[in-house]
């Protein structure tokens, strides 16, 4: 969100503004990464933050990036700028198998420096100044930034909060103007770790086919869906084929958020295009990591499936921690993804802002404000339950303690 949002801002860090572009100066860092580094200069701090898990990469890809370093002359020079055919073709297999998606991967696959660099080359090929993109809110607040950053206007389409965060209809076909360039969405969504139902998303894109907008998918959370509910995707809408533009990321999946891997999937004519920012941005995201994907996707599944099923235990563990702060939070129950969005109830802590500077310095505990999030995220707070059980339960330990003593 623009930078009256930002949280560095609001503690008096300074920024110099003389001969700095204005497209700059109106933004912010992510309130997540803010947050997650103003804990940094607090000793002791408990992290709901930031969106990392607490696993590490499987051993199995380790042992053998290991190996690769050693023995693989390549291991250490430019990947080719789209990026290693092999990888590329096992992604497109995958495709195939889960989704039934049929695509050329060297025509219509660019692997990236993770999924946020694929989101920026969309956004830097499709969009002219002024453009606007309709964004969920509470929606990633990333999202906002970087359509700013393009030149891009973000425009809020509100959720319906208490339809546990469901998608409004309604609501989008009311945001599209003349303007309306794209449309952005993340399922399971973050931050509220809701899931879009295949017939909302049917709407969706019969929406993008009337107006011509192209799709934007932002895919890292596919894998964390519980509760036995299946994900659509509109890769499975032919008629949508030349207007989806979809972005993933190794990162969550497979426990890789250091080794900055992502790939990005268009028809062919667009992803010509995109090979220009992509050559402008970094060459190629870097081999060692392009490999080490590749290893993931060859090695046992199993360490991702223990890692979701670990998850699911972890959303019971905050659901029912917050249950025991009713009276100072409600909430939706997260359906995938490992982020949960409570709202503030007391009406004097409401401003997400200084609720979440004032927990971290009076408790020690980071969480994100929603203002972050778009404009009705504001009075709630994003907190991640991908960290430890008891970095979770030691967070909400100390959350109640503060609260006993602020409540009296």
């Amino acid at each position: 969100m623009p930078a009256k949002n930002s949280v560095f801002e609001k503690i008096g860090k300074t920024f110099t503004s003389e001969k700095i572009s204005q497209r700059v100066r109106g933004m912010a860092v992510s309130a997540i990464k803010e947050m997650s580094l103003l804990a940094m200069e607090i000793p002791d701090s408990v992290n709901l933050a930031w969106g990392l898990p607490s696993f590490e990469t499987p051993l199995p890809i380790r042992k053998r990036i290991a190996d690769e370093l050693l023995t693989n002359p390549t291991i250490g020079k430019y990947a080719p700028p789209p990026g290693l055919p092999e990888l590329k073709s096992k992604i497109a297999a995958r495709l195939k198998e889960q989704k039934g998606i049929v695509v050329d991967p060297q025509k219509q696959i660019i692997i990236t420096a993770g999924g946020m660099q694929a989101l920026m080359m969309a956004w830097m090929t499709v969009l002219e100044p002024g453009d606007e993109v309709l964004i969920a809110s509470p929606g990633f607040s990333s999202h906002y930034e970087q359509v700013y950053l393009a030149g891009g206007v973000p425009v809020a389409v509100p959720l319906l909060e208490e339809q546990d965060w469901r998608v409004d209809i309604t609501a989008y076909r009311r945001a599209v103007t003349k303007k309306t360039k794209a449309l952005v969405l993340v399922n399971p969504a973050n931050p509220t770790g809701s899931v879009i139902s295949e017939a909302d998303l049917r709407a969706i894109g019969k929406l993008a086919l009337e107006h011509g907008l192209f799709v934007i998918t932002d895919d890292p959370y596919e894998v964390y869906v519980y509760d036995d509910l299946e994900l659509f995707h509109m890769l499975r809408l032919p008629e949508l084929s030349r207007q989806v533009i979809a972005c993933a990321s190794f990162s969550k999946e497979f426990a890789m958020t250091g080794w900055r891997v992502g790939w990005i999937l268009a028809e062919e004519g667009i992803t010509n295009q995109m090979l220009k920012v992509q050559d402008s941005f970094v060459i190629c995201a870097p081999t060692i990591s392009q490999v080490a994907s590749l290893i993931a996707l060859e090695e046992s599944y199993e360490p991702t499936l223990q890692m979701v099923e670990e998850m699911k235990q972890r959303r019971e563990i905050i659901c029912s921690r917050l249950d025991n702060l009713s009276d100072l939070f409600s909430y939706q129950k997260p359906q995938g993804a490992y982020y949960i969005f409570p709202k503030i109830l007391p009406e004097d802590l409401r401003n997400s802002v200084d609720f979440c500077v004032r927990l971290l310095k009076e408790s020690g505990v980071v969480t994100v404000p929603g203002s972050a999030f778009g404009p009705t995220g504001e009075g709630h707070v994003r907190m991640s339950y991908c960290f430890t059980r008891q970095e979770i339960h030691e967070a909400f330990d100390r959350i109640e303690k503060w609260w006993a003593r602020v409540r009296g």
